[in-house]
């Protein structure tokens, strides 16, 4: 999504008029202006009749149904995510059905979508760092629910110039890809952050190190200005994710501290249990990224589950048994397998 302060407009006036402009959602929210609209929907402005708020409607395609199975897991883990607060984080207030389309409600915010600051090339190696942090902050944030975010990607990354000229990176628009079998489109940008494991046809099961890999991605193209894969198709570049290593950032970037392009190729790792286990790990791994040694990488990382060892993946039943198995004794209750 690029989405416009009110001021700079978004797309030409018939359109917004067409585009559902001055009709309301569940008798509760103003579509006020067009912000944004594409194969995936259409975003608006919009004013909340209740409170008098300006938020961010979003218009589902019209062949996205949440009422199927597909819709319902993803109602489930948003609801999850209902009450929490983070400073780097942008979740949605309300989604659901208005008439035939569905919709989705979020705060407000006129900030810059980090694919544009990516264009424009402006964001200096601290700058980058920063930002990196910030989303492995609301990374970990979310992974404490139990929820990964499974859609990291530019576009879902929001940026606010704090007063000392900082950027803030909101991270928004998390479990997208649950929608895929609700009727969502996905397109090249879905893949080309997508962890091995995410393929379909994939036997070891997602875990949050999946979001990781994505970091991984979106950290080497905010420190060398490209994906760490080019590829002209989807399936291309699905094709790099499985079998190709990408060159090291500093082959692009000779700027970068060893440490920091170490970081950025751990992320980066086929197997998952090759990368960062948490959030706190890589965290602890940045505080020191201008070194040009880049080991003991990882000494602070810490599973935030029971770590899983190789010749268990590809058994996913048999792993979750043996977690459950775990929790229960921590519990004090015994329990055969």
């Amino acid at each position: 999504w690029v989405v416009l302060p009110p001021s700079q407009g978004g797309i030409p006036q018939p359109h917004r008029e067409r585009a559902m402009v001055g009709s309301t959602l569940k008798r509760r929210y103003q579509l006020e202006q067009s912000l944004a609209t594409g194969e995936r929907g259409d975003l608006f402005l919009a004013t909340d009749n209740k409170t008098g708020e300006m938020l961010v409607a979003k218009l589902f395609p019209a062949a996205v149904d949440l009422r199927g199975e597909a819709g319902l897991r993803y109602l489930a883990a948003l609801e999850r995510l209902r009450g929490l607060r983070h400073p780097h984080l942008l979740l949605p207030l309300e989604t659901g059905h208005s008439g035939s389309r569905c919709f989705q409600i979020l705060p407000y915010v006129p900030a810059t979508p980090l694919g544009e600051l990516l264009a424009q090339g402006t964001l200096t190696i601290p700058a980058a760092v920063a930002l990196l942090r910030q989303l492995a902050t609301a990374l970990g944030r979310l992974h404490g629910t139990g929820v990964r975010h499974l859609n990291l990607k530019p576009s879902n990354v929001l940026v606010l110039e704090e007063a000392d000229g900082s950027p803030h990176a909101i991270l928004m628009d998390p479990l997208r890809p649950l929608l895929a079998d609700a009727g969502y489109p996905a397109g090249m940008a879905d893949v080309a952050y997508r962890a091995p494991e995410l393929v379909e046809g994939s036997e070891i099961t997602p875990r949050e190190t999946a979001d990781f890999y994505a970091l991984g991605g979106l950290g080497y193209e905010l420190l060398t200005g490209r994906l760490p894969f080019q590829a002209g198709s989807s399936h291309e570049m699905v094709h790099y994710h499985l079998s190709s290593q990408p060159p090291s950032p500093r082959e692009l970037n000779p700027d970068l501290p060893g440490r920091l392009a170490a970081i950025v190729l751990k992320l980066l790792a086929k197997h998952p249990t090759q990368r960062y286990a948490s959030a706190d790990g890589l965290l602890a791994d940045l505080e020191a990224w201008d070194l040009d040694d880049p080991r003991e990488l990882g000494r602070h990382d810490v599973p935030p589950r029971f770590p899983v060892p190789p010749r268990l993946l590809a058994r996913d039943e048999a792993q979750d048994a043996l977690l459950a198995a775990l929790g229960r004794a921590h519990g004090g209750k015994g329990s055969w397998l």
